[in-house]
């Protein structure tokens, strides 16, 4: 009796931490936005697990994937090379459509995004994407597992529901 009473402090303690965690998942988008409009690979690398998948279908472009963490930072550096060599910044949000804790720490997020290319405070390009992600709690935060992404429409995101995540 004794251990079935610790046994279901311990799983109702797991569910509380779960549920409060749940809040910090949104923090992860936010942080996520801020490191591309710093530019910064390095802390977009730190938001995902050492063994992270990156999966790309965009239209008119060959699917493409990269694994792990070094290799997705190296990603963004050529990627935000690119960006600031043509002397622009990127502006990210997210529009959250659904979220299910599959386990105490996982979560898989769809929803859509929104990428805008600004030069000399004016947006001159925009992207609108899907993605669908899965996320691990690891070491007291969450941590992106995979990231899958791949091309929307203006009208697609504007007719997407949910909370919009970003940094200012």
């Amino acid at each position: 009796m004794r251990n079935t009473l610790l046994f279901l402090a311990v799983l109702l303690s797991s569910l509380v931490v779960a549920q409060s965690n749940l809040s910090s998942a949104d923090e992860l988008y936010r942080d996520f936005s801020r490191a591309y409009a710093e530019l910064q690979p390095e802390q977009i690398a730190k938001l995902y697990t050492v063994d992270a998948h990156i999966i790309n279908l965009y239209d008119n472009q060959p699917t493409s994937a990269v694994t792990g963490q070094k290799a997705i930072r190296a990603f963004y550096e050529h990627y935000f090379q690119s960006v600031t060599q043509n002397q622009q910044q990127l502006r990210l949000s997210f529009k959250m459509a659904k979220r299910h804790q599959d386990e105490f720490n996982t979560i898989t997020d769809y929803g859509c995004f929104l990428l805008e290319i600004v030069q000399k405070d004016t947006v001159v390009g925009t992207l609108y994407g899907r993605f669908c992600t899965r996320l691990r709690y690891e070491n007291n935060r969450w941590l992106l597992q995979t990231d899958a992404a791949t091309t929307a429409t203006k009208s697609e995101y504007e007719l997407s529901s949910g909370a919009v995540i970003t940094y200012p």
